[in-house]
């Protein structure tokens, strides 16, 4: 589903993930994925995927604004039928987009990543490549579990796991990406727990030079009496000084038009 092309409310955007059976857009390293979150518990060993109905390059062109998803379905249920209230629950988010062909296009290529590694830093142009490699690969298993091609974003897919499934977490994924980053990109489940989102970029395409940027936070909490889960994302906020600096502006140009009209 493409959020941006329904109602996008100011500052927020929020989502009820229903769990219908479509697909997440994926299969062309040169076109933008749809945003993959993936819950794994280790101890069951089931795992839950769903994709977050926003494509990789409408995230970016909306990254200061807050996001929040609602997650109740059937494979969701089916997840936590499986898992013990105690046990511990991970999750990482990704998606991708290779299209270098112009210019323009620089402003979405690359990788959106979880991590909460301190020592996350730049990678290389190849290792951007093989990210996104994987990424698309780990959309087309989940969506090969289901028998369905890569196309529909109007619903929003989501799936329920065992380890013999194609779309276990730990089924060619991982917390490595399938052994295509060098930094773990896991978060804890739970109220307090916060799971940051980087943009792995070109910083400066004219030298072939790859960035990094830090983009906000996520958590992610699920109610085990309802059955249901809150993820939500929390922008960078922007610092006090740009506010400040933007409310002097203000301020002085109001007092210039006052003066203009006594005059």
């Amino acid at each position: 589903m493409n959020l941006l092309g329904k109602s996008l409310a100011v500052g927020a955007m929020a989502l009820a993930a229903t769990g219908a059976q479509a697909t997440i857009k994926a299969g062309s390293t040169t076109q933008p994925t749809e945003l993959v979150f993936n819950l794994w518990n280790p101890t069951s060993e089931v795992s839950y995927a769903l994709d977050l109905g926003i494509i990789h390059n409408d995230f970016l062109d909306t990254k200061t604004q807050a996001k929040s998803w609602a997650i109740e379905s059937t494979a969701f249920t089916a997840f936590l039928n499986a898992t013990q209230a105690d046990q511990p629950l991970y999750y990482n988010i990704a998606s991708a987009n290779g299209f270098i062909g112009s210019l323009a296009a620089i402003d979405h290529y690359g990788v959106l990543r979880t991590s909460n590694d301190t020592n996350i830093a730049k990678v290389d142009t190849p290792q951007i490549g093989n990210m996104i490699g994987k990424i698309n690969n780990r959309a087309i298993n989940l969506n090969t579990q289901l028998g369905v091609s890569g196309e529909d974003i109007n619903n929003n897919f989501d799936s329920f796991s065992t380890k013999a499934d194609d779309g276990y977490f730990e089924k060619v994924w991982g917390d490595s990406m399938a052994n295509s980053t060098g930094f773990g990109t896991i978060g804890s489940e739970g109220e307090g727990n916060t799971l940051g989102f980087y943009w792995q970029n070109f910083e400066f395409a004219s030298k072939g030079l790859t960035g990094i940027e830090f983009l906000g936070d996520w958590t992610f909490a699920i109610d085990f009496n309802s059955q249901t889960a809150k993820l939500d994302f929390a922008p960078v906020p922007v610092p006090a000084a740009v506010w400040l600096f933007g409310t002097g502006l203000v301020g002085l140009l109001a007092g210039k038009r006052r003066k203009v009209l006594s005059a």
